[in-house]
């Protein structure tokens, strides 16, 4: 395994978690600090808020120096050609982003190093006495959320962080790269539970039902923590994973999900399970008593259940041979829609 230079005489972080030839480790001790401070911002940063990061974090020079620009530019082409930096259009500097995540989460494994940086990151970004922080890309918030996430390692930063930035049209986007680009399950696991799974319901609530392949890793992840310690996960959680497993085909462990959850929607995603296995007129009959039980706990006629789980009811409805399903079908796709009119463009009208 490669190690980094010594990186400062104050805590040091640990060596580099890049595997033994697959990129040079820095090749002195102000490459390493350079490196450490692009690795840890997780984000595009021009030269001169790269210099401010490096002297927040009271580091200098191997001649006791301060670091100034043009040496600084010298050490990033240098970082560049060795794989360990890349620029955008805007000149802008980022850590590669293998190499950058690996040390990143190096120095948040280290909690002298982590500190000294979130510190400086701190003050750079005024973050405990500012009003606003400006993100102009989903790179750069999502560098914010990771560093927030990990350092900061509560609700209260991290909603700090929201409300600093403000309302963004990236702050989607920016969860999803943070928490997913790449996942760690084992840094996540590091953080208070509640938190934990509080970030991991924000992401799902915002990805909506339709599983990428970057999320497997996060879903893969709470299946475990479910199985292990079921309590740890909240119950919409439960929901979600259950119609994961649904969609997996792995019907029985769905079946064993939802025994703990005695709940309407617990039975409407059970009615689910009946549907894809073929007992179309049973799953139909149990998704009904579901929405009957939602309808009167919450005073509501439609939207009860999420679309990923509802047009498996219509799909029951259509696959039986009574016309009288049929109508039924297409009067709950309409009440679901909102409109009369099939509109080929929504979710419903298809």
């Amino acid at each position: 395994m490669s190690t980094l230079p010594v990186l400062m005489t104050k805590p040091t972080a640990q060596a580099s978690l890049l595997p033994a030839g697959a990129t040079p480790a820095p090749p002195s001790a102000d490459h390493a600090r350079v490196f450490d401070a692009l690795a840890f911002a997780q984000a595009p940063l021009t030269v001169a808020q790269l210099i401010d990061l490096i002297e927040l974090a009271g580091l200098r020079t191997a001649r006791g120096s301060a670091f100034h620009a043009n040496d600084v530019r010298l050490v990033l082409g240098e970082l560049a050609r060795q794989g360990h930096a890349v620029h955008d259009e805007r000149g802008r500097w980022s850590a590669e982003r293998d190499a950058g995540w690996l040390r990143f989460r190096a120095i948040v494994l280290d909690e002298p190093s982590r500190e000294l940086w979130w510190r400086a990151w701190r003050e750079q970004n005024k973050f405990d006495r500012g009003y606003h922080m400006s993100v102009f890309d989903s790179a750069t918030y999502a560098g914010a959320m990771r560093v927030v996430v990990h350092c900061g390692r509560s609700a209260a930063t991290f909603n700090r962080l929201g409300s600093l930035v403000g309302a963004s049209l990236f702050g989607g986007q920016a969860l999803r790269e943070a928490l997913l680009a790449p996942f760690d399950g084992e840094l996540l696991a590091r953080l208070d539970p509640p938190y934990a799974m509080g970030l991991a319901s924000n992401l799902l609530a915002h990805l909506g039902g339709d599983v990428q392949a970057d999320e497997v890793p996060l879903l893969d992840w709470l299946l475990e923590c479910v199985r292990s310690a079921p309590g740890s996960v909240p119950e919409p959680l439960h929901y979600r994973l259950a119609e994961t497993l649904l969609f997996r085909q792995q019907f029985t462990a769905a079946r064993s999900l939802l025994a703990r959850l005695p709940t309407p929607e617990s039975q409407a995603l059970g009615a689910g399970i009946d549907i894809a296995e073929g007992h179309f007129a049973e799953g139909a009959a149990r998704y009904e008593a579901a929405l009957k039980t939602l309808a009167s706990e919450t005073g509501r006629r439609k939207h009860l259940l999420p679309q990923s789980i509802a047009w498996l009811y219509a799909m029951a409805l259509l696959a039986q041979p009574e016309p009288a399903s049929w109508v039924k079908a297409r009067k709950f796709v309409a009440a679901e829609a909102g409109k009369r009119g099939a509109d080929p463009s929504t979710f419903w009208g298809l």
